[in-house]
Order: C-alpha cells, then structure tokens, then sequence
C-alpha cells in the first residue's frame, strides 16, 4: 500500500488489513480505502503515476535546451549515444594508448587487490562486526561478519580474522537492465526501531547495476542471511528498476521512498535525483 507526499512515498506492508490511513498532499488529501491497506506491498511506479502532485514544474528553459548541443546525450544508454562515446574512446586509445596496458593501471590494481588492506568494520547487534571486502576472487565483494574477538585477532596479527559470508554479490543473478553485466555494491540501511528493541534482523541492500547512480534496492534479513521475498508471507521489500533513489525505513512497515516515480524525471532535480 502507498501514501504519496508530494515526491515522498511512504510504503506500508502488514500482513493483515490495517485501520483507515490517510495522508495529506499540498492540494488534496488521499484516503486509503480498509481494502486498498490490506492489500499486497508494491513498488510498482505504475501505482503511483497518476498523482498529479508529485510532478514538479521543469526548470529547464526553451532558450537553455535551444543552445546545448550535447543535449542529446542525455539519453546515456541509446544506441546512438553509445556509438558515439565508442568512437570518442577509440580515438583517445589511438592517441594516448590503452591505460590498462601501463604500469601505473597495473600497480594501483594490485593496491586496490591487496589482502593487506585494512578491513573497516562496523558492529550490528552485539555480537557481529560487518565488513564489506573486495579482491581478486571476489570481484563483485562479499558482505562479511566476524566476532570482536576474531577481528582483534587478525588486527594484531597472531590469526587470521575468521570471516563468515553473509552476502556473496559475485554469486547473484547478473543484472538484466541494459548493458549492465555486473553488480556494484551500494550498501546496505539498517532497520532501527529504537532504544526498546535492542536487536537488528533486517536491513535494505543497495546494488547498482554496472556501477552507475541508478540502483535496485531489496530487503535482506540479518537472521537467515537471505533476501525477504517480496511476494511471500513476509511481503519484502524491492525496488526492482534502477533509479536514483533515496529509501529508509520508517518503521518495520514502512519505508520512505524519493524516486523517479513516472521514470520520465519529473520527480527529479536537474542533477537526476530525487526532490525530496
């Protein structure tokens, strides 16, 4: 179910029907029906393209768009743009040569391989220190945890840190937005439900396919280490088409949504994100 504040949508998921909700926009007020709040969780930007308050006014004059010519190159994934920027690459190789073929692509690769880096970790729950890990076998990374005791172990160097792979992105289905081939971790926004609950068994993964902006997002259970499916008993949530957009829980029900409602930009600033 949905309530739309202007470029803001909130998203509930319950399981049962739930009491009359009601949501105010800046010209209307949008009454959810008793059926319409029992009704399966969805982000499906179709449901929300007819409200006519989330479409901001453009900011782009005539006279702007009159004097860029490289306006058509907004469209970064048509086929023409991509021939165009396929052309341009092979004239600067043809000039400069290929950076990967350099010594300097291969030393600042071998760096960024490196097993000697330094795993940063942060704690979720009392127990696990989370760690997200990128080298030459895990091109695309894991999402890895560990106990205090075992990191303090590998920091000072008398064990290795014993690391348990909660996410394995390599593993994942690769995208099938475009020319995307690969993931892009994005990272991951923690459910917290206050001082009261003490533990964390949920979280929203962040990928981006092929490492743009534009990402997916679904929710990801810290308990059974599996992504909540959207459409089971549990209702997960996903946003399953790349955008720019900006998503937190509200409660264990809710999420708050800024997006590319109408995929047309119209919830957009002029830099391609979300309003609000």
């Amino acid at each position: 179910n949905t309530i739309v504040f202007s470029s803001i949508i909130i998203t509930l998921r319950f399981s049962t029907a739930v009491r009359l909700i009601s949501a105010f926009a800046p010209s209307n007020k949008l009454v959810l029906s008793p059926q319409e709040s029992s009704r399966k969780v969805s982000f499906s930007r179709r449901k929300v393209s007819t409200f006519s308050s989330m479409s901001p006014p453009s900011t782009t004059t005539a006279a702007v768009v009159a004097d860029d010519p490289h306006l058509w190159l907004e469209e970064v994934l048509g086929p023409a743009q991509l021939e165009w920027v396929t052309k341009v690459n092979s004239a600067c190789i043809s000039s400069i040569g290929d950076p990967t073929a350099t010594q300097t692509y291969t030393r600042i690769k071998s760096i960024l391989d490196s097993k000697d880096k330094i795993p940063h970790a942060y704690r979720i729950n009392d127990k696990y220190y989370y760690n997200f890990w990128q080298d030459e076998q895990h091109v695309q990374g894991i999402w890895r945890k560990t106990t205090l005791e075992s990191f303090k172990n590998g920091s000072s160097g008398t064990e290795d840190t014993e690391w348990t792979t909660v996410l394995d992105i390599d593993a994942l289905d690769p995208p099938t937005t475009d020319t995307a081939k690969t993931w892009v971790w994005h990272g991951s926004i923690l459910l917290d439900e206050g001082p009261t609950t003490k533990k964390c068994d949920r979280a929203l993964i962040k990928l981006s396919p092929g490492g743009s902006d534009a990402d997916i997002c679904r929710e990801f259970c810290l308990e059974t280490e599996t992504f909540v499916d959207p459409n089971g008993t549990e209702q997960g949530f996903a946003i399953t088409s790349p955008a720019k957009t900006r998503i937190s829980y509200r409660s264990r029900n809710e999420c708050l949504v800024g997006t590319d409602f109408h995929q047309d930009g119209s919830t957009l600033t002029d830099s391609g994100y979300p309003r609000v």
